[in-house]
């Protein structure tokens, strides 16, 4: 357990893939959000200091992960 959680943003179109992780994270103490579209996350990135980390998925079909960080 981590004395203060972590707040992670999850890009993950696969919802199996999505939830095994988010599973892991959460279960490790993390905060974790899962999106499903690069648009959904962009508009959430938005708002400054929402997230610590972001773990991005390469190919999502509106807009990657590389674009995101590009």
């Amino acid at each position: 357990m981590v004395a203060e959680p972590i707040r992670l943003a999850l890009l993950e179109d696969d919802a199996a893939h999505a939830h095994f992780i988010q599973s892991l994270l959460v279960g490790a103490g993390h905060e974790c959000s899962v999106f499903i579209t690069g648009t959904a996350l962009t508009s959430r990135l938005s708002r400054p200091h929402d997230f610590d980390i972001l773990i991005l998925d390469w190919e999502v079909s509106d807009l990657s992960g590389l674009d995101i960080v590009l």
